[in-house]
């Protein structure tokens, strides 16, 4: 196929968590010094009793920061190398590039079989807000008992299934299918139309393909009707111009758990000038929002897709997840 393939979101995620590693490492006063081209630990400057790092720890921590050293001063295809030998002694699959492409192109060629234009496809992601502290979708699911945060449509042109979304880094956007799910790999489903509901598909993607051109603001605000969009609210509206609305919104009040709301969202939300009556188009589940209209049926829903349907899985699965 020649749907696009983009660098692995886990790749980068996992160099995201050894900034972090040596990020922690400087905070909590790890000296590293460098001996003979190499580093050692030298030194814990804010704790009393150096003892409380023991050896075998020091000498873990020593070959993380020697291994980052030489994977990030080494040469691309000697970096390649290195962090495919970091993975293998691990017990991580040496060939970590090769078998997400490899997964990615089955995914989409699975939803060239099974997906089909106007779908509705959901996920749940990752909104870290905060500086990292707290993640806006997590809270977004226990506040409405969702397995979701995220929605888009699909289309199928151009060969490939395409999900047409809003997000606040990237806009409105087109995406592979492959993309859509692999980007944090959780939660997933797929509703489609009823058939007596489809000829309304076509006007459906011809919204979606205008808004894709205009490209809209994001609307952080979370608001309806103020020439902003926000995911969910892209997808009703785009179902609502074309005579079909899917869901009514649900006033944040109403959430299911809304008084477990976190206080600092209460306070953020005051900086905003939202209030428990405001009402949003959210994901939800078989009671509210956009999963339990009447007007679609449950295509495919799953926790932690990793290889498609009918797809036995493989010595590289078993790896990935035993790492996890």
């Amino acid at each position: 196929m020649d749907c696009p393939v983009p660098a692995s979101p886990i790749a980068t995620r996992r160099w995201g968590r050894i900034r972090f590693v040596i990020l922690a490492l400087a905070m909590f006063g790890v000296g590293c010094g460098a001996t003979g081209g190499s580093f050692r630990v030298n030194s814990i400057r804010p704790l009393s009793d150096a003892r409380l790092l023991t050896e075998p720890l020091k000498q873990q921590v020593s070959q993380v920061v020697t291994q980052c050293r030489h994977v990030i001063h080494a040469p691309s295809s000697q970096a390649i190398s290195l962090r495919r030998k970091s993975r293998a002694l691990h017990g991580t699959p040496s060939e970590f590039h090769l078998g997400y492409d490899e997964l990615r192109e089955r995914w989409d060629l699975w939803a060239l079989d099974h997906v089909q234009t106007g779908d509705v496809v959901f996920r749940r992601g990752v909104s870290p807000i905060l500086f990292g502290l707290q993640d806006l979708s997590d809270v977004t699911c226990r506040l409405t008992a969702s397995e979701y945060s995220h929605a888009g449509v699909a289309v199928v042109e151009d060969g490939c299934v395409w999900v047409y979304d809003i997000t606040r880094p990237h806009g409105a956007r087109r995406v592979p299918f492959s993309e859509f799910l692999f980007t944090f790999r959780l939660a997933f489903g797929i509703k489609r139309l009823k058939e007596a509901h489809r000829h309304h598909i076509s006007s459906v993607v011809s919204y979606l393909r205008n808004v894709t051109g205009t490209q809209p603001p994001f609307d952080a605000d979370f608001r309806l009707g103020n020439g902003k969009l926000y995911c969910t609210e892209l997808v009703a509206v785009a179902f609502e111009q074309a005579g079909l609305p899917l869901a009514e919104p649900t006033a944040i009040g109403e959430f299911p758990n809304f008084g477990d709301l976190p206080q600092v969202f209460v306070e953020i939300g005051r900086m905003h000038g939202m209030a428990p009556e405001q009402e949003l188009y959210i994901p939800g589940n078989n009671e509210i929002g956009l999963w339990s209209s009447d007007k679609l049926d449950v295509v495919f829903s799953a926790q932690h897709p990793f290889h498609p349907p009918g797809f036995a899985p493989n010595r590289l699965q078993e790896l990935i997840q035993a790492a996890r």
